[in-house]
């Protein structure tokens, strides 16, 4: 059975984009105090002093964030909402590898990215223009 696949509303892209951030953002706090307690022999360590206090955690944060579409151009978030990333010229394909990345390098600077995607004309966001991407609502 063929997925029928329309626009992506802007207010969905961005229930999808803060869900995976704030799940980006506390993987990326349970991979530091898993890797800090066992560096420190299973001591108790703060939650804020090991997620702010050294920073270790915000390249990791950045990574899973980039690499959150690998899997068949969805993020959790994506999943949840029932969105899709493909190819801007044909949306019946899924973007390879490396335009998944690229699209969402840009999101360090979300706020910007969905000010770009509000005053576009087709609601692309920066990465997704850079990257020949966009998404799209599965309707089945």
């Amino acid at each position: 059975m063929e997925e029928k696949l329309t626009k992506a509303p802007i207010a969905t892209r961005g229930i999808a984009l803060l869900t995976d951030y704030f799940l980006c953002f506390f993987a990326s706090i349970i991979i530091v105090l898993i890797k800090e307690n066992f560096n420190n022999n299973l001591e108790t360590i703060p939650l804020l002093k090991t997620y702010f206090g050294n920073f270790s955690s915000t390249p990791i944060f950045y990574i899973l964030l980039v690499f959150k579409d690998v899997l068949s151009g969805k993020s959790i978030g994506k999943r949840w909402v029932k969105l899709t990333v493909r190819n801007y010229d044909d949306p019946t394909c899924l973007p390879s590898l490396w335009r998944l990345v690229v699209r969402n390098v840009f999101l360090i600077v979300w706020p910007i990215e969905y000010l770009v995607m509000i005053i576009n004309k087709e609601n692309r966001r920066f990465g997704d223009i850079l990257a020949g991407t966009d998404v799209f609502k599965e309707d089945n």
